[in-house]
């Protein structure tokens, strides 16, 4: 040990201290408890030599620490006052008959003061070529020599300092694969019962087995039961299985071919189970087969989901060829996307000819679609807007346009995230080009009401107006605004009389009797006949109605039309022609478009239609 902090001279550091270091760190006995293995050889040290105190120490990096310590009360000290860490310097048995005369542990604390060293004997603890420290004797008395025997002695002690150091090591190397080994074990099992596996192994030369407790499990039975024997693993086969297991374990046995099977077991209860089994043969020195180590898994529960997944598979087929849906799946995490054959035969495609990525669907797609199509992605990936659906336009194989009705949901992962879309196209081309001739033909009819040269207006059988032509809609400009689709005709037919678009009619608005005469006129149409407008023309008016109620208005002007009736839609209406006469109206603003008998028209009062 060493000197007076202020005249110390520390040991200087061994040229392989690091590996020194490490090897000391490998044999886990720094800071363990007292063991009598290494205090039997500290006292056979003290005895032998006759010394007040023996020790085993070990050099760490900032100390000395005493594994064993016979007549010395402190753990440790510092490496800085460790006679040891001299002592390890040299292969030989370092001697200092007289501390207080050495240089080197003159000023030391430990000389100077308790446990006042004066002699000190250390043999270096040599192990895997590295001196991790010394077993030394201490006496607080010089001594005039210590000769070559007693040197041999001490090595041989330090001999046996290290022997216990190894046998530690191996212990406890031991003892923690032991514990490894339980750990493991109980990893196995608990993975076993997770992962529903369990481990088996045949004996080829005693015809033994055992199994894991998972097996026992998956049989339906218990290791309560009693070790497996031949009758207990047959048994529990199906029977229309077990031909095909038992060819296979003999074919192992001889030859040591391994196998993987499916099967069927039957519990003592009666439930059926589908278990996977595997087996690898285990060789022996002389080179053939000795046993066969295997594995049996409880598939049941994949065998019902694989068998739930193909139902759905199949009637997502059978869906999707019933309403010839084109399918798209695309990783959002990836971008990778999948478009299913009928996708691509809707453009005119065989599956072969299109890739599956988003650069092809970019060069097929009208490209004001795909901004849009790109834009309602993010949209709706933000959570901006509810459903993803829209209308888009692709380019066909020979040229012309595909219409494609597009719909997508999102799919999301066990925490929540949306990972992927799938979606369906459906051809709407059809569809669209009926649309479009549709269109055309309303247009056509709508320019041809136009061209008529007389006010013309269609009501439905609901007495609603469905349609009417600019002239009608001139000949009532103050009316003109209510000419609406869906209006009804007592409503148009109240405002014109509240315009005033009838004349002699002093009552106005509030003659319900007149009003209700002219819609029962409307209702069941008489012959054509002719009507005084207020600025003293006359229009004659044909009404129609056709067989599923639809009614038609057609009135012919002489100069200029106005008329106020309602028709029906392309089933039936009323027509209305209006020609200008002279001479004075008769009373009521009604007359026949030729002679026929009248009734006496109530006075001062405009009948417009009866």
């Amino acid at each position: 040990m060493s000197g007076d902090a202020a005249v110390a001279v520390p040991a200087a550091l061994p040229p392989d201290e690091e590996r020194r270091l490490a090897v000391l760190e490998s044999y886990c006995v720094l800071d363990t408890p007292a063991e009598s293995g290494f205090d039997n050889i500290t006292r056979l040290a003290r005895h032998f030599f006759g010394t007040r105190i023996a020790l085993v120490s070990l050099i760490d990096r900032n100390r000395q620490w005493f594994k064993s310590r016979i007549g010395l009360d402190v753990e440790e000290t510092h490496r800085d006052l460790a006679f040891c860490a001299h002592a390890i310097l040299d292969d030989g048995v370092l001697v200092v008959p007289d501390a207080t005369k050495d240089p080197r542990f003159a000023g030391n604390p430990l000389v100077t003061g308790a446990p006042n060293i004066r002699f000190y004997a250390g043999a270096p603890l040599v192990a895997d070529g590295n001196k991790l420290g010394t077993l030394c004797v201490i006496d607080d008395a010089p001594r005039g020599g210590f000769d070559a025997r007693e040197a041999e002695t001490l090595t041989q002690l330090a001999r046996l300092v290290v022997d216990e150091l190894e046998l530690r090591r191996e212990v406890t190397r031991r003892q923690q694969a032991e514990a490894e080994l339980r750990d493991r074990s109980r990893l196995l099992n608990l993975a076993e019962e997770i992962g529903q596996f369990g481990h088996w192994y045949i004996d080829f030369v005693t015809d033994t087995r055992r199994w894991s407790d998972e097996v026992y499990r998956i049989m339906g039975l218990s290791p309560q039961d009693g070790p497996p024997t031949v009758d207990m693993s047959r048994g529990a086969y199906h029977p229309d299985d077990l031909p095909k297991i038992v060819p296979l374990v003999e074919r192992a046995r001889a030859t040591g071919e391994g196998f993987s099977v499916e099967a069927r077991i039957i519990r003592p209860d009666g439930t059926l189970r589908h278990v996977f089994i595997r087996g690898m043969a285990e060789w022996g020195v002389a080179g053939r087969p000795i046993g066969l180590l295997g594995v049996v898994q409880d598939i049941t529960d994949a065998k019902r989901e694989e068998a739930e997944l193909r139902s759905n598979r199949e009637l997502l087929d059978l869906t999707v060829q019933a309403t010839r849906d084109g399918i798209w799946d695309w990783a959002l995490d990836t971008g990778a996307i999948w478009f299913s054959p009928t996708w691509k035969e809707q453009l005119g495609y065989q599956d072969d000819e299109l890739e599956n990525s988003l650069n092809m669907w970019a060069g097929l797609i009208f490209e004001e679609d795909r901004i849009a199509a790109l834009e309602m992605v993010r949209a709706y990936n933000a959570g901006l807007i509810p459903k993803f659906e829209a209308v888009q336009r692709f380019r066909h194989k020979q040229g012309h346009t595909v219409y494609i009705l597009s719909r997508a949901i999102h799919i999301r992962d066990a925490e929540g995230r949306v990972v992927r879309m799938v979606g369906a196209h459906t051809d709407i081309t059809r569809d669209k080009m009926t649309e479009e001739e549709l269109r055309l033909a309303k247009q056509t009819l709508d320019d041809a009401i136009e061209a008529v040269p007389e006010g013309l207006a269609y009501f439905d059988s609901d007495d609603r107006l469905i349609l009417c032509n600019q002239r009608y809609r001139e000949a009532h400009p103050l009316t003109a605004p209510l000419l609406t689709p869906g209006r009804p005709f007592e409503e148009i037919l109240r405002a014109a009389i509240a315009n005033g678009e009838f004349a002699a009619n002093p009552d106005g608005p509030s003659d319900e009797a007149w009003i209700r005469a002219e819609l029962a006129q409307h209702r069941n149409p008489g012959p054509p006949f002719e009507r005084e407008l207020p600025d003293g023309r006359w229009i004659l008016v044909a009404e129609n109605r056709t067989s599923s109620g639809g009614a038609g208005v057609h009135p012919h002007r002489h100069h200029r039309t106005q008329a106020l009736r309602g028709g029906a839609a392309a089933s039936g209406g009323r027509h209305v022609r209006a020609r200008r006469r002279s001479g004075r109206r008769p009373r009521g603003g009604r007359r026949p478009a030729r002679p026929a008998p009248r009734r006496r028209p109530r006075r001062n009062r405009n009948s417009w239609r009866r």
